[in-house]
């Protein structure tokens, strides 16, 4: 069963390895305008963007920078504004983005409840699925407060987002 851990961010100096599947290389090049011999390319741009900017400090790793290119399908201009706002919400939000470690006691806690459970594999269409089970909550926040299932919920999905065929292929939910 996947676990949720924290990833390390690699520079921008890494050896970039496409971690597509085959399915997955095939839909981005179709539906979101990746080319695989322009892909460097369009990283170098954005993080020559990014080096301009003052104020966004950010990862620079090609996984993490691809999630937001993938998004507006390679569209620098979208990429940017995406990067901007998510580093914008992040910022006024910082209390849950902040100092999060999935080692946490409080958030091993909450991994341990069962909250989220991520299905192993994928569905027909390459889609990572996940299962909500909202009843695992504490609706009083005896055992934990909302800020804490936040914090653990928006560390999940960075995590997530780092894996390229979700990038791609996207992810669902459903509740129980």
């Amino acid at each position: 069963m996947d676990t949720w851990k924290a990833v390390p961010m690699l520079g921008a100096d890494e050896e970039y390895q496409c971690g597509l599947d085959d399915e997955s290389l095939k839909k981005a090049c179709r539906e979101l305008n990746e080319d695989p011999k322009e892909r460097l390319g369009a990283l170098a741009t954005f993080r020559e963007w990014i080096a301009q900017q003052k104020w966004l400090k950010t990862p620079t790793d090609a996984r993490y920078l691809l999630g937001f290119l993938r998004a507006r399908k390679f569209s620098q201009l979208g990429a940017r504004e995406l990067l901007e706002n998510y580093w914008t919400i992040r910022t006024k939000y910082s209390e849950w983005y902040n100092g999060v470690d999935s080692g946490e006691e409080t958030m091993q806690d909450i991994l341990q409840q069962g909250i989220y459970v991520p299905l192993p594999g994928r569905d027909k269409q390459g889609r990572k699925i996940v299962i909500v089970r909202l009843g695992e909550m504490d609706p009083r926040g005896k055992r934990n407060t909302f800020d804490d299932v936040m914090r653990a919920t928006l560390a999940m999905f960075d995590y997530i987002l780092l894996d390229e065929n979700i990038q791609v292929n996207g992810w669902c939910s459903s509740s129980t």
